[in-house]
């Protein structure tokens, strides 16, 4: 016979236990001592090779009671649990096919405790529910009671002198009270719940109608005051109300049948005071109202289904009396103070203005990138059927500018689009026309009269603007949003071919684009 020891340690802390020491005799574990981390032992006692027993030792702190011995069969499943708490309270368990089949709970060793009672026996059926209970106290004779599996206790009104007909009570293996179901004569049955000895919930349902609701149901925090209550009403109508420590703190009610004009209505809540509303409406209006210390403050009506003009209405109630109205006809003119309010809005988002000025010198030919790359530049063959650009140079007009402007050699037709295809935004452009000091470079009779500036979007044309040309540089602004092709026409002078006809030369600079 070989018997000796060996021990296990957790170096790298990968389980809740330090350590394992096995006791093995002619190669099979006999026993084993298991330290683990929360500072208790547990030793184990095993025939031929498997676990027949435990028992756990270590301080009150570590284990939550004094100490515990379980037994196990030849199948591993346990048969027996007891347990010693710090009061002297002894707790034994034992079990049929690991289905418990009997509780016994000992005031001390000989009955001889602080409780009221000696001890107290609870009876299981086959699946493990309740069945009946032995109570023998100090006192007095042993109470016996008998009840339907996972009950403590039925009360019933036979003599329909109480406004309910039954009441259930539930209770957990220690007797403390867990549930409680109360049907009352009208059909609504309230079912409650306890949590360490603290009422934890309330539900109610009305079954036959008597009430224009179909349930309510409420909970508890740990202090008892009441956390969250939802009523669903006969209508379809459901309200939810929520509480901090007592404190209101929202209500929110949905229309889930159509039964009013709105589809919800949320009031909040600060220190339990009223401080915002909001009102869904059917027609995708939305109104909020704000409060300060209980009065209102401000109303901000949205209009979901564009029946007015504008798309948000803001009013003021100064504390000197009165009120002062605003208007925002469209999105973009929206504060965005008021954006938090409505997440239907989608802020503006924020574009980047990219300004074409020529000083660099590059002369700008058809599909060029241009402006780091955003935009691309189309420019059509012009006179002669040669190939058109942009050509910087310093314009020599009745006030000459040093800056370097551009124009379009050989009266090409010049546009630009977005590189990825996106929409963009035109802001302004300085136009004039082609003149020069040089006047034998581009002859007047090349000189563009005007410029028709057209934007598109997906092919179709949605602004136009005519332009007449001067001899000196004027910016024009137009602020046309959401386009994603812009082209700039010009004609006038002698010119005409087949490409663009009276086709003429124009000066540009300081072309702002905003994407």
């Amino acid at each position: 016979m070989t018997r000796y020891q060996t021990t296990e340690f957790d170096t790298e802390n990968q389980f809740d236990w330090a350590s394992i020491q096995y006791t093995i005799e002619d190669d099979v574990i006999v026993a084993t001592r298991t330290m683990f981390d929360a500072g208790y032992e547990v030793f184990g006692t095993y025939e031929d090779g498997i676990l027949r027993r435990e028992f756990n030792a270590g301080t009150e702190e570590a284990l939550g009671f004094d100490n515990r011995v379980i037994e196990y069969d030849t199948d591993g499943k346990m048969t027996e649990r007891g347990t010693v708490y710090p009061d002297n309270l002894r707790i034994t368990e034992t079990f049929q096919s690991g289905v418990p089949s009997e509780t016994l709970i000992q005031d001390g060793f000989f009955g001889d405790g602080v409780k009221p009672w000696n001890q107290i026996v609870l009876n299981y059926d086959a699946a493990g529910n309740i069945i009946g209970r032995t109570i023998t106290y100090d006192d007095a004779p042993q109470t016996v009671e008998a009840f339907a599996p996972g009950h403590f206790k039925t009360i019933q009104d036979f003599l329909q002198t109480k406004s309910w007909d039954t009441i259930d009570t539930f209770f957990d293996i220690n007797g403390n009270r867990t549930g409680r179901t109360t049907a009352y004569d009208n059909g609504i049955v309230k079912q409650e719940t306890w949590t360490g000895g603290q009422r934890s919930s309330i539900t109610q349902t009305d079954d036959n109608d008597a009430k224009s609701w179909e349930s309510i149901s409420t909970t508890f925090d740990d202090n008892g005051k009441t956390s969250e209550k939802t009523t669903t009403y006969d209508n379809g109508i459901v309200k939810h109300e929520s509480w901090s420590d007592g404190k209101r703190v929202s209500i929110s009610q949905t229309d889930e049948q159509n039964a009013k004009s709105w589809d919800s209505i949320t009031t909040t809540y600060l220190d339990g005071e009223i401080s915002e509303r909001r009102v869904e409406k059917d027609n995708g209006d939305v109104n909020v109202t704000l409060y300060s210390d209980g009065n209102r403050s401000q109303t901000m009506q949205l209009d979901g289904d564009d029946s007015t003009s504008w798309v948000l209405k803001v009013v003021s109630y100064p504390d000197a009396g009165g009120k002062e109205i605003a208007l925002f006809e469209a999105v973009e003119d929206t504060p965005e103070t008021f954006f938090q309010y409505f997440p239907e809005l989608t802020p503006p988002v924020a574009l980047e203005e990219f300004v074409l000025d020529f000083d660099d010198g590059t002369r700008i030919k058809d599909s060029d990138q241009v402006l780091d790359g955003t935009f691309i530049a189309s420019v059509s063959k012009g006179q002669r059927d040669i190939d058109g650009a942009l050509a910087p140079n310093e314009y020599g007009g009745s006030t000459p500018d040093t800056d370097l402007e551009a124009f379009n050699a050989w009266g090409a037709t010049v546009g630009f689009t977005k590189s990825d295809g996106d929409e963009f935004n035109f802001d302004s452009v300085s136009l004039a026309n082609a003149s020069k000091a040089d006047t034998t470079h581009i002859p007047e009779s090349n000189w563009a009269n005007q410029v028709t500036i057209n934007a598109y979007n997906d092919d179709v044309l949605i602004h136009s603007a005519e332009v007449d040309l001067t001899f000196d540089h004027v910016t024009h602004e137009f602020d046309w949003r959401d386009i994603d092709h812009l082209e700039f026409v010009a004609s006038g002078g002698e010119i005409t071919n087949d490409h663009v006809e009276n086709a003429g030369w124009f000066s540009m600079d300081d072309l702002s684009l905003f994407a």
